[in-house]
């Protein structure tokens, strides 16, 4: 009698879909991620969110008030920026990026 083990299409393409998710999760635990690729999806991300890393950094910084404080230091920071957005947030960390930019090349050629 012939043995009728064959697998179907589904478990090839199962098996397919695990061995390119693998593949791309060791390039990423050897190689990291690029920092151009960081930087876009960090700025995609915080543009849905409707802020910038200023604002948000801002409020880690707020939760880490005590909770009486919060309050006043939440109207505040609405009464100088308008809402959650900080406008110079984006500026202040792309000009923070383009200075540092020599700096963090330089670093990354030693854990190399």
């Amino acid at each position: 009698m012939a043995n009728d083990n064959s697998w179907s299409i589904s478990t090839y393409i199962l098996i397919v879909l695990t061995l390119i998710t693998g593949a791309l999760t060791a390039y990423v635990f050897f190689f990291g991620i690029p920092p151009e690729l960081k930087k876009r999806l960090q700025d995609e991300a915080f543009e849905q969110l409707g802020e910038n890393a200023a604002s948000n950094m801002m409020k880690q910084a707020l939760d880490k008030v005590p909770e009486g404080d919060q309050k006043e230091l939440k109207q505040a920071r609405d009464k100088l920026l308008g809402g959650k957005n900080n406008p110079l947030g984006k500026f202040a960390n792309n000009a923070g990026d383009d200075a540092t930019k020599d700096l963090r090349e330089g670093l990354s050629s030693f854990t190399k």
